[in-house]
């Protein structure tokens, strides 16, 4: 019976989740999923929001009962394909981590926050001309380098 119901909150969960809307604060306009899919595991789903453009816009992983663990809302760089944010927030709508790309779609920075959404510290990435990571460096909400 337990799995019967996890397994219908996540159903609920998907169809909800078909005329959810992204807002997306930098045009101030929203981003509606065009359509959605169902990834993960039984024991683990995640649902896959999609704009018209077949971009991936947001990821929702949820527990087993159907409430959310976390979910990640992507926006990209005006007509193109390639991500320029990603922002991952906790169940209670509080950022924990946002990555940033560069144009060519490579990670540079991904700062973390705590429950307070204070900045803890951040990692930088630099990369080569083919894309390949050349180094990595861990700093502190001060910009002191982590050992």
């Amino acid at each position: 019976m337990k799995k019967f119901i996890g397994i219908f909150f996540v159903f609920a969960m998907m169809l909800s989740c078909m005329t959810a809307c992204v807002e997306n604060p930098e045009s101030e306009t929203a981003v509606y999923a065009a359509r959605t899919e169902r990834a993960g595991t039984d024991t683990s789903p995640v649902v896959i929001e999609y704009d018209s453009l077949d971009r991936k816009i947001k990821e929702t992983c949820f527990y087993f009962d159907g409430s959310i663990k976390f979910y990640t809302i992507i926006e990209y760089y005006p007509g193109t394909d390639t991500t320029k944010k990603k922002t991952s927030y906790r169940s209670d709508n509080t950022i924990f981590a946002i990555e940033d790309y560069d144009t060519n779609g490579n990670g540079v920075k991904t700062s973390y926050y705590d429950k307070d959404e204070k900045l803890t510290d951040y990692l930088i990435c630099e990369f080569d001309s083919n894309g390949h990571i050349t180094k990595q460096t861990m700093y502190d909400a001060d910009g002191n380098i982590k050992k």
